[in-house]
């Protein structure tokens, strides 16, 4: 594992455990000696298992923000984007695919975690519709992007990247068709 700094390295051990232990296993102290930080070095960057967890959620929101508006820059419209940025998000190498289940595990503990994901949703959602699309198509759109994510993230038989491309173009090229 590749950690570019502390906070990160924290986030990545609490998701592991999470993963591989289950969510009533999460403790400071195991958290600690997962990172293989001290005490105060936890705490100094989550003063609670409540800030650990929501460092996790925070975390992760911004980093599938980040994911869409860097490919937002060279695409025609939000529903490329997302496509794209669902693709990219599933690369073997990516970090963030470790954290997901662990944060998913989180969210069943906090209803109010769970709120920001749905905020998070309603955007997405109401952007994709802004694409002149109909409503049932921009749901297809992010439920394909969902699935693609939980079945790589759970290894629940998940699709090639190239298979992942082609079913991306495929949707933009019906994007096309129905704004047309």
């Amino acid at each position: 594992m590749v950690a570019t700094d502390t906070k990160t390295l924290l986030l990545q051990s609490t998701s592991r455990i999470i993963s591989e232990k289950g969510f009533g296993k999460l403790t400071l102290d195991a958290v600690c000696k997962e990172a293989g930080v001290s005490k105060g070095g936890l705490l100094y960057h989550f003063p609670n298992k409540k800030a650990l967890i929501q460092g996790l959620n925070y975390y992760v929101l911004q980093n599938t923000r980040q994911y869409i508006h860097e490919e937002e820059k060279n695409s025609k419209n939000f529903t490329e984007a997302y496509l794209r940025a669902t693709i990219k998000s599933l690369d073997a190498s990516n970090e963030d695919l470790k954290i997901f289940p662990g944060l998913i595990a989180s969210l069943s503990e906090s209803g109010e975690l769970l709120s920001e994901w749905k905020e998070e949703y309603e955007d997405i959602q109401q952007k994709l519709e802004a694409d002149k699309v109909s409503k049932e198509f921009a749901h297809i759109v992010r439920l394909v992007g969902d699935g693609l994510w939980f079945a790589e993230m759970f290894d629940l038989s998940p699709i090639k990247t190239d298979d992942a491309m082609r079913l991306a173009n495929y949707l933009l090229d019906l994007h096309e068709k129905e704004k047309g």
